[in-house]
């Protein structure tokens, strides 16, 4: 029996065809192949979308008046599969006709079995006279073949009956008859029960099939109904942090944090790590995924070049000490404060504002797929925290516990990552959202003044609570946001890394549409984020710019080739992205590496910081205290979180006992003395993350009346 195909001449078909029939030859068709995936074949297609065998052609005969094609071929490995793509190909590979449909089959494969192939091809599109079919010269047989291992059992059961004692008593030709009989009717009877079986099986699988397609869809539908509720009623950002000291405060509603704990985004000072920043906890909802962090206290990572590998990173480059600051320890105090009191005062010259650096934090989140063990490794690196279990299970369980009992754990170790079921085209595929924070230099003080980078928010509810001092602006609980936000943003790679670049491009009205950048006449390279971009031609409402996301103000957006992130396939493509919105904004000063007292740097640190029993020097990842005492007077207000406050002792290169300071990042510097009285305080930390709620209807609304009253 042979089954009727309506194939799809390919493009690259079409043209081997032309090509071999105006050179007066005829192409030579050789190979069948079979694959595992149903949809809506293409012309532009140059291969099977699941390939999984591929054969000589076994047989064929050309019927050139009916234009049709009878091929058969036999189809021999391990695999179990659906059949629901057919391609032919040329003795050079090239794909000629394609069938595949999005439901049906011409059937199951199983293991132990060959498949045996009898296709009748209609084809009407190109002269069969240009075609040969180059074949096995072998017909086969399209009956399943009878014999089976039962009966081969069965028979070697019954011929043992022909031992020499027993065949004396065998010899009459009747007996012998009735034996041979025997074994046709248990091969008979042993075929029709394995066709039997054969029949139940692949009904069970395509019905186990079908219920698990279902099950996916279900899933992954109400996964991204939930996103999409939570795209309606917010933006990307951060929605909410970890409350703390809640019994000291007031029962009014402002005193539930929401972005801004004991500071903007719980912020605080490790500057006692170099090129450590301190991050609590944090909910976000970026592209309407919602996900809750470990305590985060992230280190200056960057994206690495591209094709360094799947998360690859690097450390920022150290920032270098101006020239201007030299001479003896005391003469470079005198000079470095004098510098700093022209970064408050926005007098500082190029020269030396050329080594105070903007540096952009941000979150980056992505689905990645969820290997089959289910292990879930941390996806960024922080000296002080990582996530209590490496599997998804695991760390669900976790969350679970901690949400049912309503308790909570000392280290703060406990992400939330969802998992939930992504692309269901094929074999449903499981994913976990997953997130890092990087860092990125945007600038430097010469170019961006403190004044054009950021503007202060007024954050009502946080101005309420009593614990906030009235110069909000100058204290930790202050919120920000970047003047130019795209500006900055899109200086950041996706995950394919520093240096990629990428096309966006779509299949709509029968051609390829490529994205172009937010201003006319500009290329997008959508490796880098962007949240805003331009269709090559008007859309349905006449307009060509347009932000990602349906309706969603904050959500910057990087296409990426990295398979480990799970992808969507369309028209022959498969899409991958990640997402990613600014934390916070952070001035990195020659502090960091300056060290006037030539305090040396050890792998083992000894002494207890201590005047009587100082350290033997510094080192770099744990006990970075090399800036002199001297440079500033007092403390800036700091927290409970905060491991580097204060003075502590150090050997310099001598041996003489120094008084020195945390060198690291911080919120604010400590009070710098001036010559005439007071100090100068620089903040160098700006938290500029966009606010979840912020995007709601009901903050629109309250937010248009509370300036409407003013």
């Amino acid at each position: 029996m042979t089954t009727n195909l309506q194939v799809v001449t390919t493009t690259a078909g079409q043209q081997a065809i032309l090509d071999a029939d105006t050179a007066g030859l005829k192409l030579k068709i050789t190979h069948v192949a079979v694959g595992d995936a149903g949809y809506t074949p293409l012309a532009s297609a140059t291969a099977l979308t699941s390939e999984k065998a591929r054969v000589e052609i076994a047989h064929a005969e050309v019927d050139p008046q009916n234009h049709q094609l009878a091929l058969s071929a036999a189809i021999v490995d391990d695999g179990e599969y659906w059949i629901r793509e057919v391609g032919f190909f040329a003795e050079d590979g090239t794909l000629v006709w394609l069938w595949s449909m999005s439901s049906g089959a011409l059937g199951y494969k199983t293991a132990p079995v060959r498949f045996l192939l009898g296709l009748t091809l209609t084809v009407t599109d190109v002269p069969l006279g240009a075609i040969e079919i180059v074949d096995q010269g072998q017909p086969l047989d399209l009956a399943i073949e009878p014999a089976i291992a039962e009966s081969a059992t069965a028979a070697t059961a019954l011929s043992a009956a022909f031992t020499d004692e027993g065949r004396r008593g065998l010899e009459r030709d009747a007996e012998i008859r009735d034996i041979k009989e025997q074994l046709r009717l248990i091969g008979q009877e042993t075929e029709q029960y394995r066709l039997l079986l054969e029949r139940q099986v692949g009904e069970r699988v395509a019905s186990t099939e079908r219920l698990a397609a279902s099950l996916a869809l279900s899933a992954a539908s109400a996964a991204e109904s939930q996103a999409e509720v939570l795209r309606a009623n917010g933006q990307s950002g951060i929605i909410v942090t970890r409350q703390y000291n809640i019994r000291s405060r007031g029962e009014e509603p402002w005193y539930r944090p929401t972005t801004i704990g004991y500071a903007a985004l719980n912020a605080h000072d490790h500057a006692n790590l170099a090129g450590v920043m301190g991050l609590a906890e944090l909910g976000m909802v970026v592209n309407g995924w919602y996900l809750r962090t470990r305590h985060n206290d992230y280190v200056d990572n960057t994206p690495a070049a591209k094709g360094s590998g799947y998360l690859a990173v690097r450390r920022q480059d150290p920032v270098t000490v101006p020239a201007s600051v030299a001479g003896t320890p005391a003469e470079q105090i005198t000079k470095m404060r004098n510098l700093l009191h022209k970064v408050a005062d926005g007098s500082i010259a190029d020269a030396d504002a050329q080594h105070f650096r903007w540096d952009l934090a941000y979150a980056e989140v992505w689905w990645e797929v969820l290997p089959e063990s289910g292990g879930v490794a941390d996806s960024f690196y922080s000296p002080r925290h990582q996530a209590d279990d490496t599997s998804a299970a695991g760390l669900l369980n976790t969350i679970q516990m901690i949400d049912t009992t309503g308790a909570k754990l000392r280290a703060e170790n406990n992400p939330f990552v969802p998992v939930a079921v992504r692309s269901i085209r094929g074999r449903p595929q499981i994913a976990v959202l997953r997130y890092r924070i990087l860092t990125r230099t945007v600038s430097t003080l010469k170019d961006h003044k403190i004044s054009d980078m950021v503007a202060f928010v007024d954050d009502v509810p946080t101005r309420m609570r009593s614990e906030v001092p009235a110069d909000v602006e100058g204290s930790r609980y202050a919120r920000f946001a970047l003047k130019t936000p795209d500006t900055w943003m899109e200086k950041i790679p996706g995950l394919d890394g520093a240096g990629a670049t990428l096309l966006e491009e779509y299949f709509e009205d029968s051609e390829w549409k490529q994205i172009t950048g937010w201003s006319a006449g500009t290329t997008l390279n959508a490796a880098y984020y962007s949240r805003r971009a331009s269709l090559s031609v008007p859309d349905a409402s006449g307009r060509t710019g347009f932000h990602r996301g349906f309706n969603d103000p904050t959500l910057w957006a990087a296409l990426t080739t990295q398979e480990r992130v799970s992808g969507f396939e369309r028209d022959g493509r498969t899409y991958r992205a990640s997402w990613a919105i600014p934390l916070e904004l952070i001035l990195r000063t020659p502090l960091e590496s300056w060290n006037p007292y030539a305090i040396p740097e050890q792998t083992t640190i000894t002494g207890a910081g201590t005047e009587a029993s100082p350290y033997n020097g510094y080192r770099a990842a744990s006990v970075n205290w090399v800036t002199p005492d001297s440079l500033f007077q007092g403390d800036a207000a700091g927290d409970d979180a905060d491991t580097s406050a204060g003075a502590r002792f150090a050997l310099d290169a001598d041996g003489t006992v120094r008084a020195v300071r945390a060198s690291g990042v911080r919120i604010f510097l400590p009070p710098v003395p001036k010559d005439g009285g007071g100090t100068t305080v620089i903040r160098t930390r700006y938290p500029v993350h966009p606010v979840y709620h912020e995007g709601s209807p009901a903050y629109i609304e309250a937010m248009a009346r509370f300036a409407e009253g003013a």
